[in-house]
Parts: C-alpha cells; structure tokens; sequence
C-alpha cells in the first residue's frame, strides 16, 4: 500500500468517525481534490457543511471544486457565502471577482 493509499484510508475513517471539527473534512476534501477525486472531494465537503454550515472554509473549497467541475453558478453561491461569513477571506473574493469577469465577459461575446 502506498503512502497516498494510506493517507486516502486514514481520511476516509477520519469522516467516518464523525469529528466533532471542520478541520477534518477541509483537509480531506483538500486531500481529494488534489487527487483528482472531484465526487469524493465534493461529498466530504457536503458532509462537513451538513455539519458546520457557518464554517467559511468548507464553503470556499466547496466552492472551488464545483469552479474546477464547471458548476460555476454553485460555486458563485459558495464564494457569496463563504465572504457573508467572512468578508476578509482573499480567496473567496478573488474566485468571486473571477467568476463575475467571466460571466460578464460571455454576455459580450
């Protein structure tokens, strides 16, 4: 078993157990994501928002995944959350100001 494959089962039981924090959830939705896991990066995000739904940080990278996945109406809707919970965090602004510029582009082209 490779370390990734350890890291994956470690992740996957971390969820499983419930913890009592968003810190899990982020990092293993990180942890899917960067894998190219989108389904498994965008369940374990769903999963810890069910369970912490003020937590900006699992809205961004929600957010970022549906972005990469093309779902850029919901990912807008997850960038507008996360800047309402917290209107400092950079990159929620940043994807936003990205996603606006790039519907206003497609309405003049």
């Amino acid at each position: 078993m490779s370390r990734l494959d350890e890291a994956e089962e470690y992740y996957s039981k971390t969820i499983s157990l419930k913890p009592d924090g968003p810190g899990a959830y982020i990092a293993a939705g990180q942890f899917f994501a960067a894998k190219d896991k989108a389904s498994e990066a965008l369940d374990t995000f769903r999963k810890g928002l069910r369970l912490f739904p003020d937590n900006p940080l699992l809205h961004a990278n929600y957010g970022i995944v549906l972005k990469k996945q093309g779902y850029l109406d919901r990912a807008a809707k997850e960038f507008t959350t996360t800047i309402e919970l917290d209107p400092t965090n950079a990159m929620a602004l940043k994807e936003k100001k990205e996603l606006e510029k790039a519907v206003t582009e497609e309405g003049k082209g």
